[in-house]
């Protein structure tokens, strides 16, 4: 069974004065699950959520026998939808919850252990091999740009989530570069996250920043100034999630990893797979187990938030001495003398003159108050 396109539903129903009620208040990534589960509801019941509640209100005010009443039929057709979408326990168990949470919101009872005891039918998703070394040495010489490459390095050497890596800018890379030792530079990271709002710092490998360092230079035509991923040449607008999504789907086509040729749902590489990368191998390297919880941008259990202060020096130091468990070594896949490289900065040398032309131009322009007029009047017209 195909699933069901939610958009529509979804913005239908999210100014309903009982859903705005609801998620008022909350994170958007609780909001978009919630909206995403109360979708498919009211498309399989083909109700309003105020329908709903009436409905389910008005049979328990007059106390209708549990096994009678629509609720039960409702969470019947999800666990349905689920088994013949083949969806994964714990899509289905969030999807559940996001309903519950709306019918609990206004008081009402729900089915409980019914629902779980279907959840066996359910196949268990995503239970795959983590990334090595080597795959994301494969990944990188399957990348087509510096920009892809960066961005895979950066996330599986820093633990940023896809919406916080895309987030970054230029700025905020070169002031937080650090040169070790040896010569290389890392890159410390200090912002929110995104999903829980959590500040954190975590470093960013110096194979990583070399790869950033080129896709500045190549291919964003000198421009040094915005967001540090950006869609276009000029670099004024940012990367978005669909198009880099996009990217790494193609990328695991590329090298046989799709979900048509192996058993992996959404291909071997994702973004959430080199989170994942970060958190196992410094947690394999004995790492601190507080330094990986705060650089992943994660709170800490109980009493243990309260006492344990968070030391960037320290970080620091505990990242450079766990950083072998990071570097991939000779991860240069494309050389400054590659075909590829003299093919992009043949483009910038077109550009340049391109600009140099203008500037001429703009300036010759300017010195003959005839054609100036001109050019003011038509732009005027336009």
């Amino acid at each position: 069974m195909k699933r069901t396109n939610l958009k529509p539903m979804r913005l239908k129903i999210q100014n309903e004065k009982v859903i705005e009620d609801w998620l008022d208040g909350l994170k958007d990534a609780t909001i978009k699950n919630y909206l995403n589960a109360m979708s498919l509801l009211c498309i399989l019941t083909e109700k309003t959520p105020t329908e709903l509640l009436n409905i389910a209100w008005k049979e328990q005010e007059e106390r209708v026998p549990p096994w009678e009443q629509s609720i039960e039929e409702w969470y019947s057709k999800i666990r349905k939808y689920d088994i013949e979408t083949d969806s994964s326990i714990a899509t289905a168990r969030i999807r559940r919850a996001g309903v519950s949470a709306f019918f609990h919101f206004y008081k009402i009872q729900t089915p409980t252990k019914l629902g779980r005891r279907k959840d066996k039918i359910l196949k268990a998703k995503n239970e795959r091999e983590g990334l090595t070394k080597q795959d994301l040495r494969t990944a990188l010489n399957g990348a087509k740009s510096f920009k892809l490459k960066a961005l895979i390095l950066t996330q599986a050497t820093s633990g940023l989530a896809l919406v916080d890596v895309l987030k970054l800018d230029v700025d905020q890379f070169h002031e937080g570069l650090i040169r070790l030792d040896d010569g290389h530079e890392i890159c410390r990271i200090h912002q929110k996250r995104t999903k829980t709002e959590q500040e954190h710092f975590t470093f960013i490998s110096y194979e990583a920043v070399d790869l950033i360092k080129k896709h500045l230079e190549l291919e964003r035509l000198g421009d040094v100034e915005g967001p540090l991923f950006s869609c276009c040449k000029r670099g004024n607008r940012r990367y978005r999630y669909k198009a880099y999504s996009t990217a790494i789907s193609r990328l695991n086509e590329r090298l046989g990893w799709s979900n048509e040729n192996k058993d992996y749902s959404y291909g071997k590489l994702t973004t959430h797979m080199l989170r994942k990368f970060f958190e196992t191998q410094l947690t394999d390297s004995g790492c601190i187990h507080e330094h990986v919880t705060h650089m992943m941008g994660w709170k800490l259990p109980g009493m243990r938030e309260k006492y344990y202060l968070t030391n960037p020096e320290e970080l620091q130091k505990s990242y450079i001495k766990h950083l072998d468990y990071l570097t991939l070594e000779n991860v240069e896949t494309v050389t400054i003398d590659s075909p590829e490289v003299k093919e992009i900065k043949g483009d910038l040398q077109e550009e340049r003159e391109k600009r140099e032309k203008l500037e001429l131009f703009m300036e010759a322009m300017l010195d003959d108050p005839v054609v100036y007029e001109r050019y003011q009047k038509r732009l005027l017209q336009k």
